[in-house]
This record gives C-alpha cells, sequence and structure tokens, in this order.
C-alpha cells in the first residue's frame, strides 16, 4: 500500500487513489479481452481514459472555482482557478476560451457535478423559528410560513 511518501501507481503512472487500480485492471481486462486490445496497448487505453477523466474533472472543479471566486470577489484566487483550468483543459486537447468541452461540462452540471459551494446553516438560525416573549421570558416557536416557496427554508429551520 503507498505511504504519503510513496504514491500509489499503476503500470507505472501515478494514481489519485490506490482504490483507482482495481478500476483501471477493469478497464484494461475489458480493453484487452473484450475490444482484443494487445496488453500494452489495453493498459495504455485504460490510463488514457483514466487521465482524461480526471483532466475533466479538475477542469471543471476549476471552472466552478473560478466562478465563485469571482463572484465573491476574489480575483486572485479566479486567476488561479483559471490558469489551471487553461492547463486541464489544454490536455484534453481544447481551447479554454471556447466553448466549455462537453466532457468537462459532464462534470460542472448535474449528477457528477462537484460544486465549490454547498448551503450551510449558522447555528444563530435556530433564533429565527424562537422567539422570547418579554412578559414571560418563554420561548415561542414560529408559526409555518404561508408561501409554498418558503415552506423548504421553515422546514430547515424547525430541523435545527
Amino acid at each position: 500500500m503507498a505511504s504519503a511518501k510513496t504514491p500509489a501507481v499503476w503500470a507505472g503512472h501515478p494514481l489519485l487513489d490506490p482504490k483507482h487500480a482495481k478500476d483501471l485492471e477493469l478497464a484494461s481486462a475489458v480493453n484487452e479481452f473484450h475490444h482484443g486490445q494487445p496488453r500494452q496497448q489495453a493498459e495504455q487505453q485504460a490510463l488514457n481514459d483514466y487521465r482524461r477523466e480526471h483532466h475533466s474533472r479538475a477542469a471543471a472543479h476549476h471552472l466552478n472555482g473560478m466562478k465563485a471566486a469571482e463572484a465573491v470577489g476574489s480575483q486572485d484566487d479566479a486567476a488561479q482557478h483559471f490558469a489551471l483550468y487553461r492547463l486541464h483543459v489544454r490536455a484534453l486537447g481544447h481551447e479554454p476560451h471556447g466553448e466549455v468541452p462537453a466532457e468537462v461540462k459532464r462534470y460542472q452540471e448535474g449528477e457528477d457535478a462537484e460544486l465549490p459551494y454547498r448551503f450551510k446553516g449558522h447555528g444563530a438560525d435556530k433564533f429565527l423559528t424562537q422567539s422570547i416573549k418579554p412578559e414571560t421570558q418563554q420561548v415561542q416557536k414560529a408559526e409555518p410560513p404561508v408561501g409554498q416557496d418558503q415552506r423548504r427554508l421553515f422546514d430547515y429551520l424547525m430541523s435545527l
């Protein structure tokens, strides 16, 4: 097993996670026995597909990170994200200033997306559902909102 000092490798190629070796073995076997490729070519194809997938994932990560950084006014972070996005997109054989490649969009949107930001509540949110009546000093729970669009937010607040 690989340690922090010695990265996991498969067929001489570094892996992002030692668990990926099993997927590469399977992909190589499919290439060799199902598609009839010679073993060396099957392994190389598996590695090429592995690298392509992770370049796509990284490009999507950096594109989303760039947009998030720009949204909060962090131009230095946005520039760093764009620099890495550019390198990953070029490694995929595309130009970074054109349309986002479909293989990158796949990881930028939908089920496979790795979004740079997800909603996270704050501890003081529970104060929104509780008020203290000055005359009794007792906590009083809030009433549900009338509008259906606020129901999800209210349910979150009441779960605190």
